[in-house]
């Protein structure tokens, strides 16, 4: 069993700090440590024979008999900085704390010394490890370089971004680790913001191009600050490296994006005078039409111009799929029924070279969108992929059902979370750069020698599929055939209403009908149409005009035909003014103007009945008997 004198003596010989028992009333030293032995330089045997004072440098310390009196009443309690001289006659600084002790009747204090150069490495040891505990934790790459170019240290994200472990990253050139070169970037012509700080003394950002583990080019941002000493000389700089891969991809598609909805704009601007034109050349060829028999030489001549009329329109609607504004019918339909449908007509526009493979999900896979437009996506990318497979080949469309998660999205930076209807159409084709990838639905842009293509194929494709709320990738390298990925939204099976297709032949009238019309000749032509099969027409050349004209004839007016947008007053400023005063006034809307701009005008939304300019006289006929027909 250990005594206690026997636990004090362990205690007092294996402290590690500095212990003195000292004589309170002659200041000599009773007994003293191994530790304070090693802290003034001094042996037992030679300590044994000094005086306190004797290894004391302070003046202003009082002497240890009054420490002991001054803690006997409750005075001096506290730890407090001395010097202390070493036998060599140099001083250190401890940290001294005493307490009165009573030894065999004698009063005694009981003095501890702690070096404080031990205790401030100690702290300067604890705060490094906390700073880089920090450093270690942020995920952007943090080094410090020398001068000379040299690692210093690195955090962990810095590590992980090179793929080296931390011993082989210090004390090597930063170039050579981050580049993988052998000389300084800024010798090869690159910007180096660690260049730029030791220069100016001042931060610095740039943008380098490093590689990564498996040497694929990554985007990286690195920003650099100067570490100054004491005389404002630049000892070393620290640099944060941030992996900008993401971002940039991000922002060149939104370049892309804001590129595409500037020709989009443009696209959806010039639509309405071109509407209005071919409408002009559609409507007089047909009543040209009307009045020819098939054995006069002409009527060849009228039928090219309505071919040609009819092509010009389809471009123009082309155009307003692309900028993402054509008016459409969008209701559920099965993406299943699509592909299967197509397939028959895909059979005869591709070469027997080609082999065609169809593979449909076992489920309907419901999506709300123009079932028009989706054959027409498709039919543009099977002809591109036929052009891409010159010697044959195999085409590919497969139709699945994917659920897209948030790494999807943000690693593509579009879409929503959710479940999607996939269909995939692929090639074994020549295949595309990457140069060339970036660039494919870029309206006019095309690959394809002059006179074999418009550069609209893919950028209409491209708007039809967003405009179905759906996303569009391509995925190709030269000589592996290219992939596109068209993801649509899914939704709930509903039952449609079939609706049996009713031919409406063109059936002549004798209603009195206001047509406004702010283009001269539009107004003439539909007005021609109309008194040539028996309606009577009052001609209006604006809101106000119509307005204006309807009153003194309201009780014979039976059907109102209005442009949506007219000068003055709009056509549904102009029906919802006359509705007040007739209830149950018939209207029918005209327009070539975008989506936009018609639903803007409260126009689709209401189920009121309208027509897409260019508008035939035999579907403007056939229209008007409808709703005039039609009861309330």
């Amino acid at each position: 069993m250990i005594t206690t004198d026997q636990m004090f003596k362990m205690f007092f010989d294996q402290a590690k700090a500095g212990i003195l028992l000292v004589d309170a009333v002659t200041n000599k030293i009773i007994l003293s440590n191994a530790a304070f032995c090693r802290l003034t330089g001094y042996s037992q045997d030679e300590i044994s024979s000094l005086c306190v004072p004797d290894t004391l440098t302070g003046n202003d310390l009082p002497s240890v008999p009054d420490r002991g009196a001054r803690q006997e009443q409750g005075g001096i309690t506290g730890a407090q900085d001395i010097p202390l001289r070493k036998k060599d006659g140099t001083v250190v600084h401890a940290e001294i704390s005493s307490w009165p002790v009573s030894v065999d009747g004698n009063r005694c204090l009981l003095v501890l010394f702690l070096d404080i150069a031990v205790r401030k490495e100690e702290a300067l040891i604890r705060s490094e490890a906390f700073v880089k505990n920090i450093l270690d934790t942020v995920d952007e790459g943090f080094i410090v370089i020398d001068p000379a170019f040299r690692i210093i240290t690195a955090n962990k994200a810095y590590c992980r971004q090179v793929d080296l472990p931390f011993e082989e990253i210090v004390n090597r050139q930063c170039y050579e680790i981050s580049h993988k070169a052998l000389r300084p970037c800024f010798e090869e012509g690159k910007e180096c913001a660690v260049r730029n700080t030791l220069r100016t003394g001042e931060p610095s950002v740039s943008i380098h191009e490093h590689e990564d583990r498996e040497g694929k080019v990554v985007y990286v941002e690195t920003k650099s600050f100067p570490v100054k000493d004491a005389s404002g000389e630049i000892v070393s700089v620290i640099e944060i490296v941030n992996n900008i891969t993401d971002r940039r991809r991000l922002e060149e598609q939104l370049r892309q994006a804001q590129k595409m909805e500037a020709v989009g704009l443009l696209a959806g601007g010039i639509a309405h005078d071109f509407n209005n034109i071919l409408s002009a050349i559609m409507g007089y060829g047909n009543l040209l039409e009307m009045k020819l028999t098939g054995k006069e030489p002409y009527k060849a001549y009228v039928d090219h111009i309505l071919s040609s009329a009819q092509r010009a329109a389809r471009l123009t609607q082309s155009l307003l799929a692309f900028s993402r504004k054509q008016v459409i019918n969008p209701k559920p339909v099965d993406l299943n029924e699509i592909v299967r449908r197509i397939e028959k007509l895909l059979s005869r526009l591709i070469s027997e070279e080609i082999e065609l493979r169809t593979s449909c999900s076992g489920k309907a896979l419901m999506v709300f969108a123009d079932s028009g437009q989706l054959e027409q996506v498709l039919m543009n990318l099977a002809t591109n992929a036929r052009d891409a497979m010159p010697d044959g080949g195999s085409l590919s469309m497969r139709t699945s059902v994917v659920e897209l998660n948030e790494m999807f999205v943000r690693f593509h930076g579009h879409g929503k979370t959710g479940r999607y209807a996939l269909i995939e159409v692929s090639d074994t084709g020549i295949g595309m750069d990457e140069k060339t990838r970036q660039r494919i639905f870029e309206p006019f842009f095309t690959t394809k020698e002059l006179g074999r293509g418009t550069g609209l194929g893919l950028a209409i494709v491209y708007g039809m599929v967003n405009q179905s709320n759906g996303f569009i990738d391509v995925y190709s390298e030269p000589g592996e055939g290219t992939v596109f990925r068209i993801d649509l939204p899914l939704i709930e099976p509903e039952e449609e209403e079939k609706q049996s297709a009713v031919t409406i032949a063109v059936q002549r009238g004798t209603e009195t009908i206001l047509l406004a019309e702010d283009d001269e000749i539009l107004r003439r032509l539909s007005a021609s149409v109309l008194k040539e099969f028996g309606y009577t027409v009052i001609e209006a050349r604006d809101g106000e005009d119509a307005l204006s004209k309807y009153l003194p004839k309201k009780e014979s007016i039976q059907l109102l035909v209005l442009d949506v947008v007219m000068p003055k007053k709009n056509g549904k400023e102009v029906y919802e003014t006359i509705k007040e005063m007739t209830p149950d006034i018939k209207a029918l809307f005209l327009s070539g103007y975008t989506a936009d701009i018609v639903h803007n005008k409260g126009i689709l939304e209401q189920h009121i009945n309208f027509l897409s300019k260019p508008i035939s006289p035999r579907d403007l006929l056939a229209k008007v008997r409808e709703i005039l027909d039609k009861s309330e």
